[in-house]
C-alpha cells in the first residue's frame, strides 16, 4: 500500500518519464513474462513425459517449519522486494491508480480495496485448482501448461499494447 500511495501522488511527473520509455519497457516485461511462460510450459511437459517435476526443491523444503507469521512476513518482504511486481503498478496498474486519482482518495481505497481483494480470490482460485490438479501428476502438468499459454498471451498483449493495438479485451 506505501508504494500505491506514493504513485497516487507522483503520478504526473512519473507518466512524463515512463512515457519516454514505454515501449522498451514493455518489451522487457514482455520478454520477462514468456520467459515464465516457457518455464511453466517445460516443467508441464517434462511431469508429462517423465512423471516427475524438473524442480530441484519445493517452498515447503524451503521453509519446512516456518509459522503463519513466518510465511505472512516472508510474502510481505518478497512482494514488496519484488522489482516485477513494483514495474507492473508502474505499466499495467497505471491505469488503475490513474483512474483512482479521478475520483479522489475514495476512488484510491476503493481500487485499493478491490485490487486485495481480487488477488486474494485469484490466488485462493488458483491454490484450490492447483490443489486438485496436484493430485496426479498429469493434471498438474496440465495446469501448468495452461498457465503458460494464459501467461504468453498477456505477455504478447504487453508488447503490442505502447504500438495501439489489443491482443486481449482487457
Amino acid at each position: 500500500m506505501p508504494y500505491l500511495v506514493i504513485l497516487y501522488f507522483f503520478l504526473e511527473k512519473l507518466s512524463d518519464r515512463l512515457r519516454r520509455v514505454e515501449k522498451p519497457l514493455s518489451l522487457g516485461i514482455a520478454l520477462f513474462i514468456f520467459y515464465f511462460a516457457l518455464g511453466l510450459l517445460t516443467e508441464g511437459i517434462s511431469i508429462i513425459f517423465s512423471q516427475k517435476s524438473a524442480s530441484m526443491f519445493s517452498a515447503a523444503m524451503l521453509l519446512p517449519h516456518a509459522s503463519p507469521w513466518m510465511a505472512f512476513m516472508l510474502g510481505v518482504i518478497l512482494t514488496g522486494g519484488n522489482v516485477y511486481f513494483l514495474l507492473w503498478w508502474l505499466t499495467v496498474g497505471l491505469p488503475l491508480i490513474r483512474l483512482a486519482q479521478e475520483n479522489g482518495i475514495k476512488g484510491f481505497t476503493v481500487m485499493y480495496a478491490s485490487h486485495v481483494w481480487m488477488d486474494y480470490a485469484w490466488l485462493g482460485l488458483l491454490a484450490a485448482i492447483g490443489g486438485l490438479a496436484s493430485l496426479t501428476s498429469t493434471g498438474y502438468a496440465l495446469l501448468l501448461i495452461v498457465l503458460s499459454v494464459v501467461l504468453a498471451a498477456f505477455g504478447a498483449d504487453i508488447a503490442v499494447r505502447p504500438y495501439g493495438k489489443k491482443l486481449l479485451p482487457l
